[in-house]
């Protein structure tokens, strides 16, 4: 419908919206009058109103462009049958509207009247056979499923047809049957009377009835849209588009739906959908796709509907882009549009072999911790309620699959493709407990006779923007609200588990496996994680995207970091290049054409964190490694939740579990909140915050059962844990002094007396407790410690070794000679975590002990509770220890690197040294010399070395360097050192020279 607006004077506006037809299109719209008498000055009582509905419109493409530009339309009045042609300049303004649609069965026919009622309330539609000449022509007798009557304004306008409908050829030419090959269509007559061509040898056929109706209006009151720029009314389904988009090659009224998708999601849009385009588009065949939306995501179903169910894939690389229409896609419903009960009768459709998904982990309904149904979820329990009528994605699974039971159809496969750890195993989970609440025998159908592969999939896919719309339609020519860009890189892993047929993915580029978990770990852990880490602290920094994140060189070797010393260890996967697989990431994270936002990353982290952080946090627990850029981006997390950014600017935080987190967080303050959010048993379980097992519990503990009038003084390394446990022991109300720097009793020249010298002179203690983190060399301090310098001011007691069984099942523990010498140097030992404990790692303790434990005190401690009269035991134990194998010296006089000076015209120097099995070389620098930080770094990381410890001079300051096999921890600080030091050391020889070379190249002056 157009509505002209006329003035006194003549002045025409156009104030309707023409929607998109294929045969026969009626448009509608709605005229506002508010505002306009004030905007314009004009008394509305001057104002008449021409008003038509019209059908078959007739555009004349104009001839120029801009807004002298006449467009002529030619159309019919529905209502009066009266031919109408206007003209409309390129810049008349257009509005939009909203339809009301209701789904009809046909009732009768009364005369030349044919009435169709409501589903619903029964109301009647009456058309006149005038009216729906055109769609009688593809209703059967009785009517057909899913149509619809739209009406505007309680005006009746049209009845819509859905897009396919079979229908039974009854009558063919009989001077065709039988001819000769060559020929190889015959006309036909269908059981609606309709004639059309067909294949010789078809006997029943879908039929596109290709009509498209106005359901892409939208109601825009006050919202404008000039026509300028428009060549014509073409959608993408109609445009032609330039020849270098890529475009289907496949017959697309071939499709069936052969796979039902939940979430028209961006991802689905460039991933799943995209492959199965490429399929076609090799192959051939029927796999068709039909896209539903449960309760949002109606326009995008609209304008889906418009455009043919066309949409574009935009793939950015750094070095250019290339568009693809995907055309798998054959149908669409929304609950809103449609109805919750046509998308549950589209699953019982009998050729449905697949029902996939990309709701996201809130979608399965599923508690993050206990990974069971979530029945305290209001959809779930909506659904246990009124199963027939669900909400929920089990729920209505599980009665798509009740109703092909009792239909005695075939089952489908369920395929989840969410970022989600095992997410077969995980979405069969949800359908089976919910499906055994309502039948246990459907139950046990489902479990025997439905599968639920597992798949990993990767790719950067970007919400669509207006900026990233635009850049789409200007390529095509055409606007396309359905577009999506993505990056190049695309992955998927399936296990191949159908029942019933899949298309053939492996034939472009899908790894079709028996095993998925080693890869979705990898991705999960590596890729998803890192990008988490990177989205939450790098909003809480200001950056927008994640490619700012990686412009900032602190952040990409945080990223590196966390993927390949805190990520990539726990993993158990073959014949996969993790270093390669980091630095593909990378380089992905890095390109600037995507424009990756961090709050949309940011979003749903109490659904992300325990798959893809809190699994590698229990298992570096359980190894006693360390995990620092683990720990540090789940306080980012637990800052950025907290609703306020570190500017004081308030955060829109999307997360189901937001009221509850904000209510947890307000009010309260660091330590508070740190406390309330790990109580969050839904995301970090009953294990992680009872977590309090190592040696700083231990020292707490024990600092906590202190005699009230003793004063306690702790003396700690600061380096062996990044300041974490000075920080941790700081609120003790005990003395802390911290040693800064590599191992106890050798920093870079600063001994250990100096620490402790300060202690005992400032604080007086009554009792010491000495904490060597790190590569604490028992020999070394206990000597210290016994020397008669402190005769008259300690008494040195017992030595506690806290020991976590599992250790000794580890043989590289086992083969270190720092943890063997510990052990040996310990009066008292403490097997500790017993939380945690195995039966391997039982009997392993138990054979330790017989072999080594000698008359030495054995106990068991849970949580690093001991009893603090074990510290009043006498040192017994005067076994000889060897010398750490790096350290030929008792600490009385200056040693190996710590030894080091430079003379004046010299601005470094090497120094080589060897003994215990053990080589090491160091080198010093002048003040002058300064490192470039992240080379350096890189330097330090890979060096084929077993140790590396080092202060040096870098642009910023000073950098710390500690580093134990994988395992590498960094420190910077602003103030520069008076020079540069580091030391290597491993139990081979390596190419000293080669290693020199390689670290001089990184010096900046």
């Amino acid at each position: 419908m157009f509505a002209k607006l006329r003035t006194p004077e003549g002045k025409k506006f156009l104030i309707a919206v023409v929607i998109v037809f294929t045969i026969v299109v009626s448009l509608i719209s709605k005229v506002t009058f508010e505002g306009v008498e004030e905007q314009y000055n004009w008394p509305m009582e001057q104002w008449t109103l021409d008003m038509f509905i019209m059908q078959d419109i007739d555009i004349q493409a104009p001839s120029a462009r801009g807004a002298a530009t006449l467009y002529k339309m030619r159309f019919s009045d529905v209502r009066t049958g009266q031919k109408v042609e206007e003209r409309f300049k390129g810049d008349d303004i257009v509005d939009t509207i909203t339809l009301t649609r209701r789904f009809v069965d046909f009732s009768y026919i009364d005369g030349n009247e044919y009435v169709f009622m409501d589903k619903e309330d029964y109301t009647p539609y009456i058309f006149t056979k005038d009216q729906i000449e055109e769609e009688l022509q593809f209703i059967p007798e009785g009517g057909m499923p899913d149509m619809q009557v739209l009406t505007w304004d309680g005006q009746l306008l049209a009845l819509e047809l859905p897009q396919t409908v079979d229908l039974e050829i009854i009558e063919t030419a009989p001077g065709i049957k039988g001819a000769s090959a060559s020929s190889r269509t015959k006309p036909a007559t269908l059981s609606t009377g309709l004639v059309i061509q067909t294949f010789i040898t078809q006997k029943r056929l879908t039929i596109q009835t290709n009509f498209i109706f106005c359901h892409t209006a939208l109601h825009c009151m006050g919202s404008h849209f000039p026509l300028t720029g428009c060549d014509s009314m073409d959608t993408l389904a109609t445009a032609s588009l330039p020849d270098t988009v890529q475009r289907p090659n496949y017959d697309r009224h071939a499709l069936k739906t052969r796979i039902v998708h939940f979430g028209f999601g961006a991802f689905h849009r460039a991933h799943q959908a995209l492959l199965t385009d490429r399929v076609l588009n090799k192959l051939g065949g029927d796999w068709g796709i039909c896209e539903i939306s449960l309760f949002n995501g109606d326009k995008l179903m609209r304008d889906l509907r418009q455009q043919d169910h066309l949409f574009t894939v935009l793939e950015k690389g750094a070095t250019g882009n290339q568009a693809r229409i995907v055309g798998a896609v054959k149908e669409c419903l929304n609950a809103k549009l449609d109805g919750m009960e046509a998308i549950l009768e589209k699953f019982c459709e009998p050729q449905v072999a697949i029902v996939s998904l990309t709701v996201t982990e809130k979608g399965y309904c599923i508690d993050p911790a206990s990974g069971k149904l979530d029945i305290a979820n209001e959809r779930i329990i909506h659904d246990l309620a009124s199963p027939q009528a669900p909400h929920s994605v089990p729920g209505i699974l599980v009665e798509a699959l009740s109703r092909r039971q009792a239909r005695g159809l075939n089952p489908f496969t369920v395929l989840s493709c969410d970022n989600i750890p095992d997410n077969g195993h995980l979405v069969r989970q949800a359908v089976l407990e919910m499906a055994a609440k309502r039948s246990a025998g459907l139950a046990e159908w489902i479990a025997k006779e439905v599968t639920f592969p597992s798949t990993m999939v990767d790719r950067i896919v970007p919400a669509a923007t207006e900026e990233s719309l635009q850049e789409i339609a200007e390529i095509l020519g055409v606007q396309d609200p359905c577009a999506i860009a993505a990056e190049p890189f695309i992955q998927w892993v399936v296990e191949d588990n159908f029942v019933a047929g899949r298309p053939e993915w492996e034939t472009v580029g899908v790894e079709m496996v028996d095993d998925v978990v080693p890869f979705e770990q990898m991705k999960l852990r590596m890729l998803n994680g890192s990008h988490s880490f990177l989205a939450w602290l790098g909003y809480l920094a200001g950056y927008q995207h994640i490619n700012d994140c990686m412009a900032d060189k602190y952040f990409a070797l945080a990223a590196r970091h966390l993927m390949l010393q805190e990520q990539a260890v726990t993993l158990n996967i073959r014949g996969v290049d993790l270093n390669q697989y980091a630095s593909s990431l990378l380089e992905r994270f890095a390109n600037p054409a995507l424009k990756h936002r961090t709050w949309q990353i940011a979003m749903d982290g109490s659904q992300k964190l325990p798959q893809r952080w809190l699994e590698s946090v229990r298992w570096h627990l359980a190894n006693g490694s360390r995990w620092s850029c683990l720990a540090l981006g789940i306080a980012g997390w637990m800052r950025y939740v907290s609703g306020v950014d570190e500017q004081g600017h308030a955060i829109d935080v999307r997360d189901p579990l937001r009221d509850k987190i904000q209510t947890l967080v307000s009010g309260s303050g660091e330590n508070e909140r740190v406390s309330a959010l790990l109580s969050l048993s839904e995301i970090f379980g009953d294990d992680l915050p009872k977590n309090e097992s190592g040696k700083t519990t231990t020292i707490l503990h024990l600092l906590a059962n202190k005699p009230a009038d003793e004063k306690w003084a702790v003396l700690v390394n600061e380096f062996g844990e990044v300041g974490i446990d000075g920080a941790l022991l700081a609120d003790s109300g005990a003395l802390l002094k911290e040693i800064p720097g590599g191992c106890m009793c050798c920093v870079n020249g600063l001994p250990m007396q100096v620490g402790l010298n300060t202690l005992l002179r400032q604080g007086k203690p009554d009792r010491l407790l000495i904490e060597p983190t790190g590569l604490g060399h028992p020999k070394q301090i206990l000597d210290m410690l016994a020397a008669d310098v402190y005769q008259p001011w300690i008494d040195l007691r017992a030595t506690l070794c806290l020991l976590d069984p599992r250790q000794l099942l580890d043989e590289k523990a086992l083969n270190n000679d720092n943890f063997r010498d510990q052990l040996a140097a310990a009066d008292v030992i403490v097997a500790n975590k017993q939380d945690r404990v195995t039966p391997e790692s039982q009997v392993a303790l138990e054979r330790w002990y017989q072999n080594n434990g000698d008359s030495r005190t054995l106990i068991h401690a849970e949580k690093g509770v001991v009893d603090i009269e074990l510290l009043d035991r006498p040192r017994l134990n005067q076994r000889e220890l060897p010398p750490s194998p790096d350290h030929q010296h008792a600490h009385s006089a200056p040693h190996g690197l710590a030894a080091l000076s430079l003379p004046g015209h010299q601005r470094w120097r090497r120094s080589l040294n060897s003994g215990q099995g053990y080589y090491a070389c160091g080198w010093i620098f002048d003040e002058e010399t300064v490192f470039d930080t992240i080379g350096l770094l890189e330097w330090a990381r890979l060096a084929p070395v077993e140790r590396v410890k080092g202060v040096l001079r870098i642009r910023e300051g000073l950098v710390r360097i500690n580093r134990q096999g994988n395992d590498l921890h960094i420190e910077t600080q602003p103030t520069p050192p008076l020079d540069s030091r580091i030391e290597l050391i491993h139990p081979a020889q390596p190419d000293w020279n080669a290693l020199q070379s390689s670290l001089l190249s990184l010096r900046l002056s």
